[in-house]
């Protein structure tokens, strides 16, 4: 059960210092006489990543929705309720085909955040832009998500941003001569990534002296890590899911791997610290809770509201799914509308926005001008290392 919230400053106030003074003050309750304003949450609520991503995905949507219920919404003078409907792709692209289609026809919802994984966002972003309906991926980084969309937005950084970002830190800031890769070929998050970061790697003068793949599925990664091993890599970027990733550090360290690993914003910075084999590894991120020399009045009002509330700290998808319900109530209430195309241009339109994992500005477009994060594990924690500009 979620535990009540208070209701805030109406008005432009930001979503952020919504939520500060939500901890700090308490207000009556919105009148009964409300419409409903109904929005969807696609993410992978069963199987393997139902711990690390779905349940996260559903918290932070949970509490959005219970802040702005408790704030207030108002549309053209009208109070309306925030109702918020579930859906789980179970990580696969056809049932996230399905899902959309249903919350979109069937549930008539004014807008959908998720799918949260790359490879189910780009086929339920086909079925958004078809219907015309704004959508939101909080995490979804592959270019196909947005790419030729008008109503298809994304709430973190691109896997260009990411794969370029790696590269140049591992050149410039790990002096790092020679890189090795091994990554998902049937996965379009991990491809990007790995290829984009073989190219920009080359062009920071490094030499990708091992570029290895596997099949989602596979547990044993011991041929391809014995090639790499082989190849005596300066850094092994691993750029695939978390499900995924540990198995792989732990092979890699039984043979004799002693390279420092690099990873992306799929790696679980709350779990992974805790394990010896990950010590000294790099991974991007879009924010990750209580990291030394990263606090801010919004994430630790964020933190201290999601403890209150859960019991337990926030993972990062929490908070930019908490960020993506945000965008859409902000562009909803400077619009004064529910009409879609006019949510779509407030989106287009949003400079800015001040949200717990960072400043988002679209420009016109509909990827965000956002900084990213590279974090270090270190003595069972994480680190900031670096932020990388927009």
């Amino acid at each position: 059960m979620l535990h009540s919230l208070s209701c805030g400053t109406r008005g432009q106030i930001s979503f952020v210092l919504g939520l500060l003074s939500a901890i700090a003050s308490g207000c009556s309750g919105a009148s009964p006489e409300e419409a409903e304003l109904r929005v969807g949450l696609i993410a992978p609520l069963t199987g393997a990543l139902s711990e690390n991503l779905g349940e996260p995905a559903r918290e932070g949507a949970q509490l959005a929705v219970t802040l702005i219920n408790q704030r207030g919404l108002d549309i053209k003078g009208r109070r309306h309720q925030v109702v918020l409907l579930l859906e789980d792709s179970q990580d696969s692209p056809e049932v996230a085909i399905q899902v959309a289609r249903r919350l979109i026809n069937q549930e008539r919802v004014d807008g959908l955040i998720g799918p949260i994984l790359s490879r189910n966002a780009i086929r339920a972003a086909a079925v958004a832009e078809q219907q015309g309906l704004p959508m939101i991926s909080p995490t979804a980084s592959a270019p196909e998500v947005t790419r030729d969309k008008r109503f298809v937005f994304r709430g973190t950084f691109t896997d260009d941003a990411q794969g370029r970002a790696l590269a140049r830190f591992a050149a410039q800031e790990l002096q790092a001569k020679t890189a090795a890769v091994l990554y998902d070929i049937a996965s379009p998050y991990n491809r990007d990534v790995a290829e984009i970061f073989r190219q920009a790697f080359g062009e920071y003068g490094g030499a990708t002296v091992a570029f290895e793949t596997f099949t989602t599925g596979e547990r044993d990664f011991r041929a391809p890590l014995e090639r790499i091993r082989a190849a005596t890599p300066d850094v092994l970027l691993l750029p695939n899911y978390a499900d995924e990733v540990p198995k792989q550090v732990q092979q890699a360290r039984e043979l004799g791997i002693e390279t420092t690993f690099l990873g992306t914003d799929s790696w679980d910075g709350d779990v992974y610290p805790q394990q010896a084999e990950f010590a000294g590894a790099y991974f991007i991120d879009d924010w990750q809770v209580s990291a030394q020399g990263l606090e801010s009045d919004a994430s630790r009002a964020f933190e201290q509201l999601y403890r209150q509330t859960f019991d337990r700290q926030p993972k990062s998808v929490a908070a930019i799914v908490y960020d993506s319900f945000g965008l859409l109530f902000e562009a909803i209430k400077r619009q004064d509308s529910r009409d879609p195309d006019l949510i779509r241009q407030g989106l287009t339109n949003l400079t800015n926005y001040r949200g717990v994992t960072g400043s988002f500005s679209f420009r016109g477009t509909s990827d965000p001008a956002k900084s990213l994060y590279i974090f270090r594990i270190e003595d069972g924690g994480v680190v900031f290392a670096k932020e990388i500009p927009p």
